[in-house]
């Protein structure tokens, strides 16, 4: 029995078809990745103790006080007064978190290179918040 030329690439790509729909078909594909929750004690964020070194190490770039003028739109994180009315205001977090519309004129471009802030460090400024932004 000969088969012709499309014949024989018909009942390949069916075969290959079949083997790959039924390969795509298992729930062993690997575990999927969640989200680990953080593990820092939320109920004791410290402003001194947490909140300066997430700031310092991610945002003092653009707004310290020697470059917020210039670099940081004129917010001065190293002012916890205005941190605080940030904090409070609400708009704070939206900027972290870029996912409120109404904060979607002030959300602020990444600098280029730097990293996504910690989905744990956003936790714990969203905990210093909720507990009133306190200067502790």
């Amino acid at each position: 029995m000969t088969f012709s030329l499309p014949l024989r690439l018909l009942t390949l790509a069916t075969g290959l078809l079949t083997l790959l729909a039924g390969a795509g078909c298992t729930y062993e594909q690997g575990k999927q990745d969640t989200p680990k929750p953080c593990d820092a004690d939320l109920s004791a964020v410290s402003y001194a103790k947490d909140i300066v070194p997430i700031l310092a190490r991610n945002c003092q770039n653009c707004h310290a006080q020697s470059v917020y003028l210039s670099q940081g739109g004129g917010h001065n994180w190293d002012n916890h007064a205005e941190l605080q009315s940030y904090a409070k205001s609400g708009s704070l977090v939206a900027v972290l978190e870029q996912k409120d519309p109404r904060y979607a004129a002030v959300y602020m471009p990444r600098p280029i290179g730097s990293a996504k802030l910690a989905a744990c460090d956003i936790e714990r400024i969203k905990a210093w918040v909720a507990a009133g932004a306190p200067k502790n």
